[in-house]
């Protein structure tokens, strides 16, 4: 056959014209990805950031927990608190000596296409990358290059024998192992994803566990007893971080004059699967400290969601200005929570959590079937309000997945070209 380069056989030229088909095929599949961006209003800032997704590098920080008896393990596998710095002080806070920091564990990572080797398994092998051990706080962290991560990536702790085994990928099935990564606080297994991240971002994981090898130490000789010593009453809060042996105290509330710790952990909003018991300690709190004279029924109806209104109008510097909001919303959710739980412990180390949109965030509760809309004592400017977050957030939400799916396209080519 007669080409343009001279004579070629038909084989030859039918592979050029794959090739060139190919080529035409991705450069079109290319080109309407980018349209369909384009046409979805993606603000220019995502789309320069685009350019450097796999550019950079990120701070993976792992912590492990090790408690004496199951039953102190936290069991947030159906949805938890984002996974921060201070998640495992907050944890330890009322532990005393049955729950305390551990040196000698490993944890790796790989890339978001790699498969699980087994929840219960040592260490595996390539591609996952390993670093550790865990220091004598409990912890262990790494450097990771966003070129060889991507935008995001699985992290797993290495197994080791004589300790609770993970009890598979269900919620329900709570006697179990633990590891939880940055917003991915579901199941009870060895694999945890970490999502959207950024160039110098630090993100944290922590794992719990029981020793369960019933090794005992051998009984010491008697001796006499010795003098008790006069108690002492706490001057200061405890290091943030516990200490890595057990024995360590909690953290020492000055204000309320006791030991204290998280006092909500579960996100609230109306007409949602809401945690009953969640729902009495926000009452509880509103009566508390808003002088709200609520019912404690247990229901986020309309007057809890209306003095959850006035509560954040009072803080909104802490609530809704990191949000970019001038109007409350009556949505229980991360920064609300956070001004809560300051409140009543404010020796609690919380710095302004990840802003992650309520549309995604795996944490939040489910919506009712039937969705309860408050009728009594809520304007129609608040149910506005709280409507104007939604789409807010569900925009965010499509801007976040517009964003992995480019990324995601991104690494397809770059993988498929690499062949």
């Amino acid at each position: 056959m007669l080409s343009p380069y001279g004579i070629v056989s038909k084989t030859e030229c039918s592979n050029q014209i794959k090739l060139n088909n190919m080529n035409t095929f991705f450069k079109s599949v290319l080109f309407a990805g980018l349209v369909m961006v384009s046409s979805s209003g993606l603000p220019v800032e995502y789309a320069k950031a685009g350019q450097n997704w796999d550019q950079g590098t990120i701070t993976l920080v792992a912590t492990k927990v090790v408690c004496n008896d199951e039953s102190l393990l936290p069991n947030w596998g159906a949805g938890g608190f984002t996974i921060t710095e201070s998640t495992v002080a907050n944890f330890l806070v009322d532990k005393g000596d049955s729950c305390f920091l551990e040196e000698g564990w490993h944890f790796q990572w790989a890339q978001d296409d790699t498969s699980n080797p087994g929840d219960n398994t040592g260490v595996a092998d390539n591609p996952w990358t390993t670093f550790g051990p865990t220091d004598s706080n409990g912890r262990a962290s790494t450097l990771i290059d966003l070129s060889e991560s991507g935008s995001e990536f699985w992290v797993r702790e290495v197994f080791q024998n004589g300790y609770l085994g993970f009890s598979g990928v269900t919620t329900t099935e709570n006697v179990s192992a633990e590891m939880y990564c940055n917003v991915d606080v579901y199941h009870y297994d060895n694999i945890d994803l970490i999502s959207d991240v950024e160039d110098g971002g630090t993100y944290y994981c922590v794992a719990f566990n029981v020793n369960t090898a019933g090794e005992q130490e051998p009984a010491p000789d008697p001796e006499p007893e010795p003098e008790p010593e006069p108690e002492t009453s706490p001057s200061a809060p405890s290091a943030p971080m516990g200490s890595s042996k057990p024995g360590s105290s909690g953290t020492y509330n000055q204000a309320l004059g006791r030991t204290c710790g998280l006092y909500m952990d579960r996100f609230i909003r109306s007409g949602r699967a809401n945690d009953v018991e969640q729902v009495v300690k926000l009452q509880t709190f509103l009566n508390q400290w808003m002088g709200s004279n609520l019912p404690i029924t247990g229901f986020y109806d309309a007057s809890t969601l209306q003095a959850v209104n006035i509560f954040q109008t009072q803080y909104a510097d802490q609530i809704l200005t990191p949000w970019g909001l001038s109007e409350p919303t009556g949505i229980v959710y991360l920064t609300t929570l956070r001004q809560i739980n300051l409140l009543e412990c404010s020796s609690l180390m919380l710095g302004i959590p990840t802003l992650v949109a309520w549309s995604s965030n795996p944490n939040t509760p489910s919506e009712l079937e039937t969705t309860v809309v408050p009728s009594q004592g809520v304007s129609g400017d608040e149910s506005e309000n709280e409507n104007s977050e939604s789409n807010q957030e569900n925009q965010s939400a499509s801007v976040i997945r517009a964003k992995e799916g480019i990324g995601k396209f991104i690494n397809f080519l770059k993988r498929l070209f690499r062949r």
